[in-house]
């Protein structure tokens, strides 16, 4: 059973913690940290926007490279898929393509 407790509850709750648990005095050290945090946050804005262009630029070559095998393969599959020795030869491509309809088909028993 879930019940809101009243506002006399939540006080005198509120009340208790404050006698056991009294604040802490941290002689600023939290405005400190908060003032250090929030001092730049253009540079780190720069920093991540420029670590993210130089990251994508050198992932071009080798994207590239992997759509361009990955077309060579699809056209492979689609003009070879019913000749045996290809089957015979792609057996893991196989697998993993009917390992991943069987996933997809039991995703979709879950979700129902």
């Amino acid at each position: 059973m879930n019940r809101t407790a009243t506002p006399q509850e939540e006080r005198r709750l509120s009340e208790l913690f404050q006698t056991l648990n009294p604040p802490l005095s941290d002689d600023g050290f939290s405005n400190t940290v908060l003032r250090r945090i929030r001092r730049r946050p253009w540079l780190r804005h720069i920093v991540l926007g420029t670590a993210a262009v130089v990251g994508g630029a050198m992932a071009l070559g080798p994207l590239f490279e992997l759509a361009v095998l990955l077309s060579e393969g699809l056209v492979a599959a689609a003009t070879q898929w019913n000749d045996p020795a290809w089957l015979a030869q792609n057996q893991p491509l196989v697998i993993t393509a009917l390992l991943a309809m069987a996933l997809l088909g039991a995703i979709r028993l879950l979700e129902r």
